[in-house]
């Protein structure tokens, strides 16, 4: 019996195996949106290069860029805190 209760005691929990699991989707979401952000750029960046658009502009779509990356990794950061909690 007290093999059966330490083997038990052993596993993880479901409520931890759930935490884990939606810190990885957590994860894998914001890898997608970031290829997502990074491929429509991209596209941007290909179709204005055609049209001549200045550097300036691109500066600022890199800008943009990084400043939606900083609130997706804070966001994620804040998913972080509250399952530790």
């Amino acid at each position: 019996m007290n093999q059966n209760q330490n083997e038990s005691q052993a596993l993880p929990s479901e409520a931890m195996v759930a935490k884990i699991a939606f810190i990885g989707s957590a994860i894998t979401t914001f890898g997608d949106a970031l290829s997502a952000l990074a491929s429509l750029l991209a596209y941007e960046i290909a179709a204005k290069s055609d049209d001549g658009s200045d550097s300036q502009d691109q500066l600022q779509q890199l800008q943009l860029m990084q400043k939606q990356m900083d609130e997706l990794t804070a966001e994620i950061e804040k998913i972080k805190v509250s399952i530790k909690s």
